[in-house]
């Protein structure tokens, strides 16, 4: 495909404009994502090492944290609406489909603009977040293991794994966001879309999964809704993933667990991208600016 996408210089020259159009959102992405888990394992870095801080401020280092961690993955949301922002507004439509390319070619040129915006400073807080887990697991090699199951992982171990999966929850996020943007024509619109869906989806399996079995005998509603909310949108994964870690009993960090569930989140996730595709190329111009493109 990527052949195909970049094979004439007005895709190239579109796909960097998608990245500059980004490029404050791309700064903010990397200023949010060094001030999350990378402060917080330097402090427990320098707690450890020379004793300075103390516990009230790595836990206040933690809070702010998780806090901008928190913000950097909602920033998915604007990146992904900022890079489809001419389905919105009707005086930037007219100049983006005049572009001499073709549906597939702006649609994935604009996806990929908006993903590299948001992934790659995800990234680079992963490897800045490894590398200090590293200095950690060398300065205190047996203080920092974290018990998942019947299995004690190594901090660089269970920073790394976690990294991934926030990842690629952060991937399907983001292509949720981009649905969204294709069904609604509006900025407001999109942006209740997108939490609807990101809620929505988790609850409509849990609902129907008690429908359907809470009258079993011997049934856990809750433990069977657990693979299936896990494995089909980003809230739902993070809540099956959570609680499998606080379980005691399922050892999500495994290899053989860890990459197949990876590998059903990314099977999920183009089935989004595909979907949001067709839906692209039967969108027509003149929904820009109307709540909702299909009715």
């Amino acid at each position: 495909m990527e052949m195909t996408l970049f094979k004439t210089d007005a895709s190239r020259h579109y796909f960097k404009c998608g990245l500059q159009k980004n490029s404050k959102l791309f700064i903010a992405s990397i200023v949010f994502e060094v001030l999350s888990i990378p402060v917080l394992l330097l402090s427990v870095l320098l707690e450890e090492s020379s004793g300075i801080g103390g516990f009230l401020a790595v836990f206040l280092y933690g809070f702010f944290s998780f806090l901008f961690a928190g913000i950097a993955v909602i920033l998915g949301i604007p990146i992904a609406i900022n890079s489809f922002s001419y389905l919105h507004k009707k005086h930037e439509s007219d100049t983006y489909l005049s572009f001499p390319l073709s549906n597939k070619q702006r649609f994935f040129c604009d996806y990929l603009s908006g993903l590299i915006t948001y992934i790659v400073p995800a990234l680079g807080s992963m490897i800045l977040s490894v590398i200090l887990s590293i200095l950690i697991h060398i300065n205190e090699p047996d203080e920092y293991m974290i018990g998942v199951g019947d299995t004690d992982y190594t901090i660089i171990s269970f920073v790394l794994k976690v990294y991934l999966f926030a990842i690629i929850c952060m991937v399907m996020l983001y292509t949720l966001a981009v649905l969204s943007a294709v069904l609604c024509g509006t900025f407001y619109e999109t942006i209740s879309s997108t939490l609807l869906i990101n809620a929505g989806i988790p609850g409509m399996i849990a609902l129907l999964t008690y429908i359907c079995f809470n009258k079993v005998p011997g049934v856990n509603t809750g433990y069977m809704t657990l693979p299936v909310l896990g494995k089909t949108s980003p809230l739902g994964a993070v809540i099956s993933f959570a609680y499998y870690l606080d379980d005691g009993i399922n050892d999500c960090l495994s290899i053989p667990t860890f990459l197949w569930t990876l590998f059903w989140l990314l099977a999920v996730n183009a089935l989004y991208i595909l979907l949001s595709y067709k839906l692209y190329t039967k969108r027509k111009a003149e929904h820009t600016s109307k709540p909702y493109a299909f009715k």
